[in-house]
C-alpha cells in the first residue's frame, strides 16, 4: 500500500511564497528573519512549503527549454485514442 502525503494548506502556501519573495528581494532585515525563524519552526508543513517554493524557483528555468505540445496536436492525439467523451 502506498501511503500519500497530504496536501499542502492554500494559506501555508501563499505564507511560504511571501517569505520567498521577500528574501528573493533581499527585504529582510533582522527582525523580519527572526518572524521567519518562528513562522518555519511552527510546523512542519512550514518547512515542507518552503522546501517545495524553493524548488519549483530552481526548476523554472528548465522549464523554458522542454518542448511544448501544441494544443492542436494534444486535442488530435486524445481524439485518435478513441476513447474520449464528448
Amino acid at each position: 500500500m502506498t501511503r500519500s502525503t497530504p496536501k499542502l494548506s492554500a494559506r501555508i502556501v501563499e505564507e511560504a511564497s511571501d517569505w520567498f519573495v521577500e528574501f528573493s528581494e533581499g527585504t529582510v532585515d533582522a527582525a523580519a528573519r527572526a518572524q521567519f525563524d518562528v513562522w518555519l519552526r511552527r510546523s512542519p508543513e512550514h518547512v515542507e512549503a518552503y522546501l517545495k517554493i524553493a524548488a519549483l524557483w530552481e526548476e523554472a528555468p528548465a522549464l523554458g527549454q522542454r518542448p511544448v505540445l501544441p494544443a492542436e496536436d494534444l486535442v488530435a492525439r486524445v481524439l485518435a485514442e478513441g476513447n474520449v467523451v464528448s
